[in-house]
């Protein structure tokens, strides 16, 4: 439900760095100091580029093996592609999904950005964790979905760094999964998985001892971060009704309740420059969400709905789901009712912004009853 990821164009033009280990700790090394010197970048090996891959690629096979599909091979070709787009998104500062092809078929995708160096497990956990909530009697699409896919046979992954210090990285799987209809027999339950258990209390869901990152840092005190300006909202409100206008679809309304689980988001990512989804739920039901990053001056709501609306402009609605337009289709989803909007500005001036929506959209099958051509 709106799960791609998405960053505003800065003004500046970015530099573009490879930056990567041998192992956790020489990586974590290399990461920071890279930070004070990008002279270092240029006494890395081939060795240590080759093995920091590896790693990542371990650690997803891992993953699989939970779940009893096969382990991905690692393939130098699909390594260059994936190392070819993260350069070109460091220096756009943009993720929207490549549609990248390899023997002729479109791949699977992950992305992820950060502003501070990610070790390889971390990374890995961050698109693993989103299958939280996976619902098998209806399945969503997600960097979850892809890592477990079990018809996907091969990987490669590439890591840039724009001269901001912002790492940018990419997966990217053949043959691609999350295709319509094949869900059941590709995405299999853990061994010896541990069932969500709803807390009554707050209509919140608490986790197995995997999530206990993501429940740490939704309790960190999100206290001394500047908060969301009512003009903020009031514009991302209207951008939004705009754009369902023009799509014949009913205004949403602004839900403060809603904007307050936004507000917690976004205070967390800026308070950890985290860059991540936050499974927030409203009504006993998870919000759809789409999130936000900029460097610039001043944030604006209007240009934040704008970016996310033109993912749509390649958009077939004879189609489905497709990927890298799911900020676009959420937006004009037709039964989403309210939304909630809000941003926090970390210690280092990025601004982090988070769209809730209820009833959230975004679901297989449901595209063509919600999504409307002008």
């Amino acid at each position: 439900m709106g799960c791609d990821f998405c960053l505003n164009k800065p003004n500046e033009n970015y530099n573009e760095q490879i930056l990567i280990g041998n192992n956790e700790e020489k990586n974590q090394n290399l990461l920071k100091s890279s930070n004070n010197n990008k002279n270092n970048f240029n006494n890395m090996t081939n060795l240590e580029i080759n093995n920091y891959i590896k790693e990542v690629i371990d650690l997803i096979n891992l993953k699989r093996k939970d779940h009893n599909v096969p382990p991905l091979i690692e393939d130098k070709d699909l390594d260059n592609i994936a190392q070819i787009y993260s350069k070109k998104i460091s220096q756009t500062n943009d993720l929207n999904y490549s549609k990248n092809t390899f023997n002729g078929e479109e791949l699977g995708e992950s992305l992820f950005s950060c502003s501070r160096p990610i070790e390889a497990s971390k990374l890995v956990d961050n698109w693993y964790r989103i299958g939280q909530n996976y619902d098998e009697s209806n399945p969503q699409a997600s960097h979850y979905t892809q890592m477990i896919w079990k018809n996907s046979q091969k990987i490669g992954v590439g890591i840039s760094q724009a001269n901001t210090g912002y790492f940018y990285i990419v997966a990217n799987y053949y043959p691609g999964g999350n295709i319509e209809g094949q869900f059941k027999e590709n995405v299999l339950p853990k061994k010896n998985a541990i069932t969500p258990q709803n807390n009554n209390n707050n209509n919140e869901i608490e986790y197995s001892e995997e999530s206990n990152n993501l429940k740490n840092l939704e309790n960190t005190n999100v206290d001394n971060i500047i908060f969301t300006s009512e003009e903020f909202a009031n514009e991302a409100l209207n951008a939004h009704n705009i754009y369902r206008e023009k799509h014949h679809v009913p205004p949403v309304t602004l839900n403060h309740e809603i904007c307050l689980l936004a507000q917690k988001h976004a205070n967390i990512m800026a308070l950890n420059e985290d860059f991540l989804h936050s499974h927030n739920s409203y009504k006993g039901e998870e919000l759809a969400e789409n999130l936000f990053m900029f460097t610039g001056n001043k944030i604006s709501g209007e240009n934040m709905v704008e970016t996310w609306y033109n993912e749509g402009k390649d958009y077939d609605y004879n189609g489905d789901f497709q990927k890298g337009s799911g900020h676009f289709t959420q937006i004009v989803w037709k039964d989403t009712k309210e939304v909630g909007f809000a941003y926090a500005q970390s210690k280092n001036g990025i601004y982090y912004a988070v769209g809730h929506y209820y009833p959230p959209g975004n679901f297989i099958g449901e595209f063509s009853n919600n999504v409307f051509p002008e």
